[in-house]
């Protein structure tokens, strides 16, 4: 089953935050070439020192000189080295002493004073004690990142790690788990959201040390540009280094974006597929990231399960419904056909009435059945090829007495012609034009059984006909137009169950009609195939 189509308030909003976003993304743009035209022109026109402030166009020719000896990328490619080595570190150092701390109660309550104080040290402090310590290169610089974001990161996985859910830890120990089991089923996988939120700022703080420890220890890379240029008054270097960090930050956080769009899609991909097919349960969502979308799924989780009780319910309520309904059809029937032959044993206009009022009485009763069975799972459609001219005759020879007793014509030619289709479905509705035509046929008119190309079935009168406002609407359930109200008889149902019947043996069937003229119904059977909803 498909999903509705968006709703036109839906589309509105959806064009709103479309409108929104490019705004904000045009003035984002728009901010950042409004500052560069500003400040190349202030520099051209005297308003700054462009020795001390620089330009853009400056800049950019700093950077195609340090682009042909290739300077530049070297410098670029030693920062995000150390970078790269320091998060991973931090990563892995920040794991192993947060489960150190989880592990040991003791241990945490000890550590924890020290770890905070030396998380608010001004890491700046160390620098020179780190040269002294293990001198000047590259291991200095590593060292100096990781001090930077690695007793914040103990910190902060260690209170996530502190505020797991304890039902789930409890339900670990009473199946037998050890701090091992729970370690590794509950805590890492519960706190995954936590380590990668962790790491998105702790790439930003590696990049941060990383420049702190090459101001002080460095032969190479973006932080010993920057302190170079400053000495020496080349402030091109010192604006272009700066640049290039904030376009290295800007990548670094777009590999972030990217893990998380990545996941995002993901996320929505899968949703858009259980609602293609209808399958709401928390077993096919993809796993929460934080309580409240673990609320949500939760919240998912019983409505699907009420959705499934009403389900139920709805399923035994039309199943006792329709054993009821089908059992008083064929008790109806019983009766009806006595009724039948005590009328027939009489030849007197009186029983001709009746007659005609048991057989409507009797149409009724297959209809409501009919109409039961159609949204049933249970519908018996048989297709076999079938002889038309054969159940054209079985619905003409059941309403003879209406023709003779009414005066009204028929004009039939024999049909010759094989259709695939289900005899029974294919009778009822066949009866049903039927009895319209005679219905809204006066004494003296005709009705036409025909046969065009290719195997379409016309069955046309010279009745009232039917408005033109109205024929549109004539298969529509419950409709039943001016005829019906100025007939008072009609259930508006009859043309409806037509056209789903039709519709379920692969048939068509069409109208045309003129006020004062006539009807002429038109039933094709020309396809080949099948198609069952």
């Amino acid at each position: 089953m498909k999903c509705k189509k968006e709703s036109t308030a839906q589309k509105a909003y959806l064009r709103r935050q479309l409108h929104r976003r490019r705004l904000v993304l045009f003035c984002r743009i728009f901010l950042f070439v409004f500052f560069l035209i500003c400040w190349e022109m202030s520099a051209r026109l005297g308003l700054i020192d462009a020795f001390i402030f620089s330009s853009p166009s400056r800049t950019v020719r700093c950077f195609l000189r340090m682009m042909q000896d290739k300077s530049i990328l070297i410098h670029t490619g030693v920062t995000l080295y150390e970078t790269l080595i320091s998060f991973t570190l931090v990563i892995l150092c920040g794991l192993i002493g947060a489960v150190l701390l989880w592990s040991s109660r003791n241990l945490s309550e000890i550590l924890e004073p020290y770890l905070v104080m030396l998380n608010s040290l001004p890491k700046s402090a160390l620098a020179p004690i780190l040269i002294v310590w293990l001198g000047s290169n590259i291991r200095t610089i590593i060292v100096a990142s990781i001090s930077v974001a690695v007793f914040g990161s103990i910190l902060t996985l260690h209170n996530g790690f502190s505020s797991m859910d304890p039902d789930q830890i409890k339900l670990i120990r009473s199946l037998g788990g050890n701090r091992i089991h729970i370690l590794t089923k509950v805590l890492l996988p519960g706190s995954i959201p936590l380590i990668l939120a962790n790491m998105k700022v702790n790439i930003g703080l590696c990049l941060v040390g990383v420049i702190i420890g090459e101001f002080f220890s460095a032969q190479a890379g973006l932080g010993f540009l920057i302190i170079y240029g400053s000495q020496v008054f080349k402030l091109d270097l010192v604006i272009l280094s700066i640049v290039i960090l904030c376009v290295l930050s800007a990548v670094l956080y777009l590999f972030w974006f990217l893990v998380r769009f990545r996941k995002y899609y993901q996320k929505c991909r899968t949703l858009r597929q259980m609602q293609q097919e209808i399958v709401i349960t928390t077993r096919h969502l993809p796993p929460p990231e934080d309580a409240s979308e673990q609320a949500y799924q939760e919240l998912v989780e019983l409505l699907y399960q009420k959705q499934q009780e009403l389900t139920q319910e709805w399923r035994v309520r039309y199943s006792d419904m329709m054993e009821y309904y089908t059992a008083w059809t064929h008790q109806m029937k019983t009766p009806i056909v006595a009724m039948r032959l005590h009328l027939q044993a009489a030849d007197t206009p009186e029983n001709h009435m009746l007659l005609e009022d048991l057989q409507r009485i009797e149409q009724y009763v297959e209809m409501v059945l009919c109409y039961l069975r159609l949204d049933s799972d249970s519908t018996d459609y048989l297709f076999v090829q079938c002889d038309l001219d054969s159940i054209v005759r079985q619905a003409v020879r059941r309403f003879s007495a209406q023709f003779i007793h009414r005066k009204i014509r028929l004009e039939y030619e024999p049909l010759d012609c094989q259709v695939l289709t289900d005899e029974k479905w294919l009778l009822f509705v066949l009866e049903q034009v039927l009895s319209n035509a005679l219905k809204y046929t006066p004494s003296g008119g005709t009705v036409s059984i025909f046969l065009e190309e290719p195997k379409t079935l016309c069955i046309r009168d010279t009745g009232i006909g039917i408005a033109a406002e109205d024929l549109p609407r004539i298969f529509e359930k419950s409709f039943t137009g001016c005829n019906g109200r100025t007939d008072k008889k009609a259930s508006g149902i009859g043309l409806y169950l037509c056209r789903r019947i039709c519709r379920n043996l692969n048939h068509t069937i069409t109208a045309e009609s003129q006020a004062e003229q006539g009807t002429t119904i038109r039933i094709g059977m020309f396809r080949e195939t099948r198609g069952i909803e």
